[in-house]
């Protein structure tokens, strides 16, 4: 049976003024269930230097070890509210602000397989072209049957 997924491209984006970014993970929501997952790419992401230099790297470090303290608080929530706040905890985390992180425009997709699946598709798909290693979410590391 297909599923249908409300997904957003995770970009870090370190210099306003060029508007240049990269895409360093993948958000995605399970509409039908209300569970959210994501990937975000390795700490020590090369691509990051190469696109920024030593400055963005520095940045992006910093950045990333926010965004993931942030989702994994989001995470924790959505284990036991996930059914009823799954689009409206999507919406908040993707809201636009003033951040080195930022979020694409929510985008549609409909898959025959489960979140996890889908998610490593997208990851593959944006972020991981060139196969650098992925850091996996917390959701990752739990059976199906604790999400």
């Amino acid at each position: 049976m297909k599923t249908l997924y409300r997904y957003a491209i995770i970009r870090f984006c370190p210099f306003a003024e060029t508007e240049e970014f990269a895409n360093i993970g993948v958000i995605a929501l399970d509409l039908s269930h209300g569970q959210i997952d994501y990937r975000i790419a390795a700490k020590d992401f090369p691509r990051i230097e190469r696109f920024f230099g030593s400055v963005g790297y520095v940045a992006y470090q910093g950045a990333i070890d926010l965004l993931r303290l942030e989702l994994g608080r989001i995470s924790e929530y959505m284990l036991g509210y996930a059914a009823r706040n799954g689009e409206s905890a999507f919406q908040t985390i993707i809201a636009p602000r003033e951040s080195t992180i930022r979020f694409s425009e929510p985008r549609i997709a409909q898959a025959d397989m489960p979140l996890l699946l889908f998610i490593e598709g997208l990851y593959t798909r944006f972020v991981r072209p060139d196969g650098a290693p992925a850091m996996l979410s917390p959701w990752n590391a739990l059976p199906p049957t604790a999400r």
